[in-house]
């Protein structure tokens, strides 16, 4: 019995390291995604002018609407469907995939190159498509005015 105690003691010596470790994560789950989302359904059940002024509450009507709807209920069937086919598909090749790169087998560093070279290759891809925009004398955002006060 006393044992369970001192472990029992320990635990909740434990906790503020445990929240003060867990508060960032938190935080930035707050900031980024809880409050965003609140304030979205806030504003959707929200009805205002075309200047934002003048808001009043609608209810969330319009959500049950959309719930009901037969176009929404087919669009979360066809989405349900892709996850559980497309997901399940994904982590089998992918740990297959894995698995097969850590075997000693003939040839396996051409395949571990060809296997890791579509991380490099989508940083390179992104690399050379954000260069070509804002080239100075060809780029698609290069003279775009609002665009270039938010990055001189």
């Amino acid at each position: 019995m006393e044992r369970d105690e001192r472990t029992q003691r320990s635990r909740w010596a434990d906790f503020p390291l445990a929240i003060a470790m867990l508060a960032p994560s938190a935080l930035i789950l707050g900031v980024f995604v809880l409050y965003p989302l609140g304030r979205a359904v806030w504003l959707g059940q929200q009805r205002c002018d075309n200047f934002g002024n003048n808001c009043r509450s609608q209810g969330f009507g319009q959500y049950v609407d959309i719930f009901r709807s037969t176009e929404f209920q087919n669009a979360l069937v066809v989405t349900t469907k892709f996850a559980l086919i497309t997901v399940p598909l994904g982590l089998i090749l992918g740990v297959g995939l894995a698995v097969l790169a850590d075997k000693y087998l003939r040839g396996i560093g051409a395949f571990r190159a060809v296997f890791s070279s579509t991380v490099a290759t989508s940083v390179a891809v992104a690399s050379l498509m954000w260069l070509f925009l804002l080239q100075p004398s060809v780029g698609a955002l290069a003279n775009v005015s609002w665009f270039n006060s938010m990055f001189p």
